[in-house]
């Protein structure tokens, strides 16, 4: 078992992913002086040594995605401002911006960003799975007032708006404000959603974006694809 940290000036921001051919690590960074995410690159032959960092053109990045063309990536930048200095606090939530974004992994480059409507902008974007058809689905974190009920889930076709998923507003009641996962099915024509705090998982249609089902799992979050079937881990054992 090997362990390794982020340099002194960044820290690790969620999730993370290897190169197709497996030599490298990229893992969401925030570079909290900068007050910008980054994703750090760590050669695996070398201990996993960092050796550069791609800017996620964003604040708080939580999970990036290597898309199926091998050479894409997408980007949930959260938009939650945080620093060391002060230990869970959320530092900017009357101006949070998240975003999705695409990067170039082998230039590095920003090649397309897209935001939600704002009066969404408390709509924290933190997980994401790709379909069938290359749209990147995702789930959301709501930062806005408790008792207020927004769209938590919606999917994204390169050079078009966002579009926010619809359903009962009692379904995304059931979901607590907050998204824990997603993942798609191994055909790529359904996605899962997972919400710990409502204890709950959703499973979509990707053709008509529609939910097809809804379980209830006590404390469900880890979701997973294999053989046709979702499968899902949860905290109580």
């Amino acid at each position: 078992m090997l362990a390794f940290s982020a340099p002194e000036d960044r820290h690790f921001q969620g999730h993370g992913f290897f190169s197709n051919d497996g030599r490298l690590l990229f893992a969401t960074e925030n570079d909290f002086d900068g007050e910008r995410g980054v994703m750090g690159i760590y050669d695996v032959k070398l201990g996993y040594r960092r050796i550069g960092e791609i800017d996620t053109a964003g604040i708080g990045p939580h999970e990036a995605l290597l898309l199926s063309d091998g050479r894409t990536v997408a980007i949930a930048n959260g938009g939650i401002l945080t620093h060391p200095d002060f230990p869970r606090q959320k530092l900017n939530l009357a101006t949070m911006a998240p975003s999705l974004v695409y990067a170039d992994l082998a230039r590095g480059d920003i090649i397309e960003s897209v935001s939600l409507s704002p009066e969404l902008h408390q709509l924290s974007i933190r997980h994401m799975a790709e379909d069938g058809n290359g749209r990147i689905w995702f789930g959301g974190q709501f930062e806005g007032a408790r008792d207020e009920t927004v769209a938590l889930a919606g999917w994204h076709e390169r050079g078009r708006d966002i579009q926010l998923c619809s359903a009962p507003e009692t379904l995304w009641q059931s979901m607590n404000n907050y998204v824990g996962s997603v993942a798609a099915s191994s055909d790529g024509r359904r996605v899962a959603m997972s919400s710990p705090r409502g204890g709950t998982v959703l499973v979509w249609d990707c053709a008509s974006g529609s939910v097809m089902e809804q379980r209830r799992i006590r404390d469900v979050c880890g979701l997973a694809s294999r053989s046709g079937a979702f499968l899902s881990s949860d905290g109580t054992g």
